[in-house]
């Protein structure tokens, strides 16, 4: 049997073994909080932000400054309801949640115009709010982690299109053709928007595609399998716009259904409404609009009872509703209650990289119903694509319909555009004028066309000042012409 010091020694030793082993592991997982922390700070761009349960911050990550002008050791001890109301960002999270106490998720716009998806997570110790987690995201850093999985399955860049494989760039969605990176965090935005019910106010010109977005919204909502109404609120007299949109009881007006008709808001219950040119709407139909919107109840014409709406609703307009509200022509009330989440779409003219990904589209869609083959030629597209095109996507497609019915051959060639996309373009004109090409020798025809393409590429290079505005010269894909210069020996311009 042991002695008493016997066993103390080892009693003694095998505490010494446990606390080595403990120190070694916190001293792994204090490395391992390091690395995880510098990937999440310094490579996704989100960042984490705790609190206690009064909003005061107790840690902050570096990507703060990035997000909202602050860096994590200003904001460290600073109350977030005076963040907020010296708008850093709005809404906060943390305070909503705070509120709440349940999970909150907010759209936020900080005060050097980022727009962020923030989520407040709430920390309970023994039933009582303990801590506020709060994660943000920054919308553009969706479209470089899309670009590296895309770069890594496929092998290429999301700004250029791959022959090899046949993959496309209009990977945004399934609806929505673009290549565009500012409709790419726009189309981002909405897939987290749809899950809420939120109002949506779309703005942009005219043509530039609101109502495919507002379908976007709803298809990729929670109410996808429920109605969807689409009203243009400019299109409808004054008159019927109220019975059209509220319904009305039997007998209200002469002429009426004898049983009474559900409004466009019942039709569309449990779904969405989209109401399009929503500033055209008079000032009386705004202030029913508003109960609505904010009530969620409507009453018909000629009625008594309220009707209890659980519907999301989407708004549209081309028009700048601030200067109508300026003016006196839109209520100001409404217009705030309307722009909670608004999304400005861009002119055609901002995202041209997608007019080529757009004719394909369209002439694909109208090959297909008019059972033809239609193609068109890279001249053509070139010429296309240096278009303003003041009437946006809805122009272009009215063009390619028209150019898919008219054109007697199977390639739409230059002469068949309209005089006017023509006529706009001196710079396509210079290089429409420039034919000749210099032929060294006769020899074998594919030395000889080899010969010539090297020369249109060295030249299209020379005017463009890039690969990728050689491309577009040229009328082909960006690849085409990269891979034409290791081909040829070119040397990249930089």
């Amino acid at each position: 049997m042991d002695s008493i010091s016997e066993i103390i020694r080892k009693y003694s030793l095998e505490n010494i073994e446990e606390l080595t082993q403990f120190e070694r592991e916190m001293e792994m997982l204090k490395s391992l909080n390091g690395y995880l922390r510098d990937v999440y700070e310094n490579y996704t761009d989100d960042t984490i932000c705790i609190t206690d349960e009064n909003g005061i911050v107790e840690y902050c990550g570096e990507a703060c400054e990035r997000h909202c002008g602050l860096t994590a050791k200003e904001i460290i001890g600073m109350d977030l309801h005076d963040v907020e109301k010296d708008g850093y960002f709005t809404p906060s999270a943390t305070v909503k949640t705070i509120q709440t106490h349940k999970t909150e998720a907010v759209i936020q716009e900080t005060k050097i115009g980022r727009m962020l998806i923030t989520i407040g997570i709430p920390v309970f110790e023994d039933g009582k709010l303990s801590k506020v987690i709060s994660i943000s995201r920054d919308f553009s850093k969706e479209i470089d982690i899309a670009k590296l999985l895309i770069k890594s399955r496929y092998g290429y860049s999301l700004d250029e299109d791959n022959e090899e494989t046949g993959v496309k760039n209009d990977i945004a969605s399934d609806q929505i053709v673009t290549c565009s990176s500012e409709l790419y965090s726009i189309i981002s935005l909405l897939r987290v928007v749809a899950q809420t019910d939120t109002t949506i106010l779309f703005t942009g010109a005219t043509g530039t595609g609101k109502t495919l977005f507002a379908e976007f919204v709803h298809k990729n909502s929670k109410r996808a399998d429920k109605p969807y109404i689409h009203v243009n609120c400019g299109s409808m007299v004054e008159t019927i716009l109220e019975s059209e949109l509220y319904g009305y009881e039997a007998g209200s007006f002469t002429g009426s259904n004898r049983e009474g008709k559900k409004g466009l808001f019942e039709m569309a219950n449990g779904g969405t409404i989209f109401l399009d040119e929503i500033g055209d709407m008079s000032l009386p139909q705004q202030v029913k609009l508003l109960h609505a919107i904010q009530e969620r109840k409507i009453r018909r014409v000629g009625g008594n009872e309220e009707i209890e709406l659980d519907i999301r609703i989407l708004v549209a307009t081309n028009r700048d509703l601030k200067k109508l509200v300026a003016e006196g022509k839109f209520r100001e009330d409404l217009y705030y209650r309307l722009k909670v989440v608004t999304i400005e779409l861009p002119r055609l003219r901002n995202h041209i990289e997608d007019v080529p990904l757009l004719v394909r589209h369209f002439l694909d869609r109208y090959n297909a119903a008019n059972n033809t083959n239609k193609e068109i030629s890279d001249r053509a597209l070139e010429v296309l694509c240096a278009y303003s095109w003041p009437g946006n996507t809805r122009e272009l497609e009215n063009t390619v319909e028209m150019l898919a019915v008219t054109t007697f051959g199977n390639v739409i060639e230059l002469h068949d555009l309209p005089e006017e996309i023509r006529k706009q373009m001196p710079e396509t004109e210079a290089v429409e004028d420039d034919k000749s090409v210099e032929v060294r020798s006769i020899g074998p025809l594919q030395d000889l066309m080899e010969e010539t393409e090297e020369i249109a590429i060295r030249k299209a290079l020379e005017q463009g000042g890039s690969p990728k505005e050689a491309a577009r010269l040229l009328g082909v894909d960006r690849t085409t012409v990269t891979r034409k210069m290791d081909k040829y020996g070119i040397t990249k311009k930089k």
